[in-house]
């Protein structure tokens, strides 16, 4: 029995092995990703931000999904204009602009980074380093910008749909 292209996409991914952690920030930061992942999922927890591509400019808010296909760089920042105040390098590397190694200071607990333990804005972030990890048919398959889902509505419409008996 052979497996057609729909079948491939869908039993084909299977994201694993995801570098996962919290982002706490306080206001007025920005963050440049060069750690050439192919894919990175952050869904916002609390506050906004701005995503911004070699493409593309993406605002999110609390309830939405930014997915970004790498791995080119890209910044995560409270205000797109803003420079950066951190660099993160391949191999999950944080380094502040002058070059000096940010793992113990911007450490606030378990999968947890940030300025402060709990910041105005909080993000979710999921980075896909290798093709192993994810599957490569399913990151050729996403546009090269960063791409807004706001998913706030379609987890109230799938939990709607649950209690009413309805199929996931």
């Amino acid at each position: 029995m052979s497996m057609d292209a729909l079948e491939a996409l869908v039993e084909g991914p299977r994201a694993r092995g995801a570098f996962v952690l919290r982002l706490e920030l306080d206001s007025d930061w920005s963050i440049r990703v060069a750690d050439e992942s192919l894919l990175t999922v952050m869904p916002v927890q609390a506050g906004s931000c701005t995503v911004t591509t070699e493409w593309a400019a993406a605002h999110a808010s609390a309830g939405d999904v930014v997915v970004v296909r790498g791995p080119g760089a890209y910044s995560v920042a409270s205000d797109p204009d803003r420079p950066p105040d951190f660099i993160i390098e391949p191999n999950q590397v944080c380094i502040d602009v002058d070059g000096n190694r940010l793992v113990e200071s911007m450490r606030r607990g378990i999968r947890t980074w940030g300025t402060t333990a709990e910041g105005v804005d909080r993000i979710l972030v999921g980075t896909y380093a290798r093709p192993l990890e994810v599957g490569r048919l399913l990151v050729e398959l996403l546009p090269r910008n960063a791409e807004v889902t706001q998913a706030r509505d379609r987890i109230q419409s799938v939990e709607s749909g649950a209690a009413r008996g309805g199929t996931l």
